[in-house]
């Protein structure tokens, strides 16, 4: 493996280390539809993982799963570079499958029960080449007003909510099978090629995996986490910030009287 390509595999590892820990990708995610009405997490954890998300479905990226070429055939990325290289051959010939025929099975399959026919390729590209910023190639207006016209288009006939539902799930199902490919593959060929043959990332892909923004547990660094429903809480932990709040300080001696040790102090 050349130099330039082990910092992009080291790239993709720190880019889908940094997409496993967004809480869009968590198991608290319960997006659905429920008749018209979409029911889904808050926009700010779809806009975070987006940001990690495209770097890896963007073939003009360093770390890209799949590259095309203009006719849009696969030319290449990391998954044609982990198994080229990848030493155990019987044990990355059994992913095959996977990360080959289901995986582009799913690029070119409408999701929905028959909302789109659309295949979520085409809507995961309609939403990020119109929501989200670009990077890399020159702004080309002549194809991002194309872009627009077909996302109206997507959206007036599918409807806001279910539009949003498949760009959602689709953004799911791809996301899982990048940290899926990273944990199976990806992560232990570059353990390997790092630990017993002393490859080192260059400059850029050092940087990717020191300043990753959930950085090592090595660092001493704590976030003050707002998003406390995120996290595992025994019942007892629940109940003392619940009643931690300030909405209940007309009830606070009646429910100091009832549970003296369960109280916060200072509540």
């Amino acid at each position: 493996m050349t130099q330039p390509e082990f910092d992009s595999l080291a790239i993709f590892v720190a880019v889908v280390e940094e997409l496993r820990r967004e809480p869009f990708f968590s198991e608290d995610r319960h997006d659905k539809m429920k008749g018209d009405t979409g029911i889904f997490c808050h926009p700010m954890f779809l806009k975070s993982a987006v940001l990690p998300f495209r770097k890896i479905w963007m073939g003009r990226e360093r770390c890209a799963f799949l590259r095309r070429d203009q006719t849009g055939k696969i030319t290449g990325g990391i998954r044609e570079l982990v198994f080229r290289e990848f030493p155990d051959r019987a044990y990355v010939e059994a992913y095959r499958e996977r990360f080959y025929d289901m995986f582009e099975g799913q690029l070119t399959t409408p999701i929905g029960n028959g909302w789109a026919t659309e295949s979520q390729r085409e809507i995961v590209d309609l939403w990020l080449n119109t929501q989200t910023f670009h990077t890399g190639q020159r702004y080309d207006a002549k194809k991002k007003e194309t872009d627009y016209g077909d996302f109206n288009k997507c959206d007036a006939r599918i409807g806001r909510e279910k539009f949003e539902f498949l760009f959602r799930a689709s953004i799911g199902i791809f996301g899982s099978y990048y940290i899926e490919f990273e944990e199976a593959l990806a992560f232990p060929l570059f353990k390997k090629l790092r630990d017993e043959q002393g490859m080192k990332p260059g400059f850029e892909a050092d940087v990717a995996l020191k300043y990753n923004p959930y950085p090592s547990p090595d660092y001493k660094i704590i976030f003050d986490d707002v998003f406390w429903h995120l996290k595992r809480e025994t019942i007892e932990e629940t109940f003392d910030r619940l009643l931690a709040r300030h909405q209940f300080n007309g009830v606070h001696d009646f429910l100091h009287a009832l549970f003296p040790k369960t109280l916060l102090s200072g509540c």
